[in-house]
């Protein structure tokens, strides 16, 4: 019998519809989906869509990881959970974050600010937007 694939994220407690908090997690090279109020990590995901989403960073954990040159989680996306197996379309612009080289999310390919969007979809450790703003 032919082994079933392992679902991306087996957490009762996430519903469609549920906000929620993204960011990448560089050591476990995975997705982070945490609470947005508590911070705490739900659980793990390789792939997930977000519409209404916000995109922060927290001022004074930047003034540390570019100080110190330590890594901590000081930027992340909130947003509407829409899907936790989402198509993805590589082909739309990619937003991304480095508090190394800049305080802000940008455009990849513009080097616009950006602030939210319409919706994400996180998938192979980027962020593909619609609608950024």
């Amino acid at each position: 019998m032919p082994q079933m694939p392992t679902p991306q994220l087996t957490m009762p407690e996430l519903t469609i519809g549920q906000r929620v908090r993204v960011h990448v997690n560089l050591h476990k090279q995975a997705l982070a989906v945490a609470d947005p109020s508590t911070g705490k990590v739900l659980g793990y995901v390789e792939a997930i869509t977000l519409t209404h989403v916000t995109f922060r960073t927290q001022a004074a954990c930047l003034d540390r990881v570019q100080r110190d040159g330590v890594r901590k989680v000081c930027a992340y996306a909130v947003g509407t959970l829409a899907s936790i197996e989402p198509d993805v379309d590589r082909s739309l612009p990619v937003v991304t974050f480095n508090p190394h080289r800049r305080r802000d999310f940008h455009d990849v390919a513009t080097g616009a600010s950006i602030t939210g969007a319409d919706a994400v979809t996180f998938a192979d450790l980027r962020c593909y937007v619609i609608g950024a703003h």
